[in-house]
């Protein structure tokens, strides 16, 4: 047995070179949108989220080349009808087959725990308190979008405080 090893490590292998033709990779654009909610109606306020939300987008945009065709919702219009809007009208009509989106939110967030289950809920700015019907989760967004085939990637990032 030695020798099988002592012959494995002495062989020299040849790579001889193949003309292979690659296919191009079509990549889509990288797409970004931020929310940010510091100014709370019926919540605490916040101090650093909307700084957090367009610093983030900001820095995606500068460092790793991404596009924001769409302006951040910060403070007042973040509603729940403009971040509903937002997913399920205007990240529609802009994304692409090819697109990757990243979804940015800073702001209070809610778990809500159920027996068997927790579902997590992003607060938009003039949701009551504590009423969960004012909650909005995009848990079923996303699956519509991944359903549909709009984009390849969807990076969802939420910072929030309870």
């Amino acid at each position: 047995m030695a020798e099988q090893i002592h012959e494995t490590t002495s062989l020299q292998r040849k790579l001889l070179p193949v003309n292979v033709e690659l296919e191009s990779v079509k990549q889509g654009r990288s797409i970004v949108a931020a929310i940010g909610i510091n100014d709370y109606t019926n919540w605490q306020k916040l101090k650093n989220a909307v700084q957090d939300a367009v610093g983030f987008q900001q820095t995606l945009i500068d460092k790793l080349g991404f596009v924001a065709p769409i302006s951040p919702l910060i403070d007042s219009a973040a509603t729940r009808d403009a971040i509903e809007s937002l997913v399920e009208d205007q990240l529609r009509d802009v994304l692409k087959e090819d697109d990757s989106l990243v979804l940015f939110f800073a702001g209070h967030g809610h778990t809500r725990v159920e027996e068997r289950s927790e579902t997590g809920f992003i607060v938009p700015v003039d949701a009551r308190r504590p009423d969960t019907k004012e909650y909005w989760s995009d848990s079923k967004y996303r699956t519509k979008a991944c359903k549909r085939g709009v984009g390849k990637g969807f990076i969802r990032i939420t910072t929030f405080k309870s």
